[in-house]
Formats: C-alpha cells, structure tokens, sequence
C-alpha cells in the first residue's frame, strides 16, 4: 500500500494499523512529524537517521519529499535531487504516490518502486519545467512520465 496526504495522519494516530502491513509512505517533513511523532532534525544525515528508524519500526519504506528525498527501508537508503522548484505546485505528491501505487501493482518491492517514483516523478517534473517554467502545472508533469519510463525503464 502507499500512504500519503490524509492517510499519513490518519496512521500517525495510531501505527499498530500498519502492523503486518508493509509499502511505501510518502511524507513531507511536516507530514513525518505527524506520522513518526520524531521532530523534524533540520539537517539531512538527521532525516535520514529519523526515516531509517520509522521503517525499521514499521516495516514501510519511507520516501521522504524534500529539497533532497530520503528514501530508506531502514536499512538501505538512497538520496534523491531529481526535482526542481516548481514541483511544489499542488499534485506532484499526487502524482508520485500513484507512481509509486502502480509500481507496486506490478510486483515491483517498496524501497526499489520508492526510488523509481522519486526519480520519474522528478525528472518528468524537470522536463515539464524546462517547457512551462514557473507555469508549470501537476498535469503537464504527468504528460512526461510515459517519455520517462520509455526513456529509462524500457
């Protein structure tokens, strides 16, 4: 399962729901604090040790939305930087989560679809920007995401 937006504090209330349970949360900062109850560190290697400890509690791998995402399992963890400035219009985090949700439909592990949505969200979110600027719209990102998933994962 992904969970995002609403879902996040809904879970943060009370994590024995995510017992058993394993996927992808795809939390800004704020949303983490919520969701883990760890105050937000500030610094990267902070996020990163705060994230690392919420997937090992929970069994989640955690895509962490910033000016660099962490993605970890708790265990493994990459950095992402795949993204630009305009990408904080409303919806891109709409649109990674349903990256996310259909890779894994198709069988794809958390922590692996968890980088693979950061980056084609990201890069599609670079291709769109380089044609909208600060115009750019969630939608017009979404139109990117075929020409990146033909370009890098075909």
């Amino acid at each position: 399962m992904v969970l995002d937006a609403d879902a996040l504090t809904a879970a943060g209330e009370d994590l024995s729901c995510l017992a058993g349970k394993g996927g992808i949360v795809t939390p800004h900062h704020r949303e983490f604090e919520t969701l883990s109850g760890a105050r937000h560190p500030g610094e990267l290697a902070g996020l990163l040790e705060a994230a690392k400890t919420f997937g090992q509690r929970t069994g989640f791998t955690v895509l962490l939305k910033g000016p660099t995402d962490v993605i970890t399992n708790g265990v493994s963890y990459r950095f992402n930087k795949v993204h630009n400035v305009a990408m904080t219009v409303g919806g891109t985090g709409d649109s990674l989560a349903g990256l996310c949700g259909g890779l894994l439909a198709k069988g794809v592990q958390p922590f692996l679809a968890a980088r693979m949505a950061a980056f084609a969200n990201g890069y599609a979110g670079n291709l769109a920007f380089e044609e909208m600027s600060y115009g750019m719209m969630t939608t017009d990102l979404i139109e990117k995401i075929p020409r990146v998933l033909k370009d890098f994962v075909a």
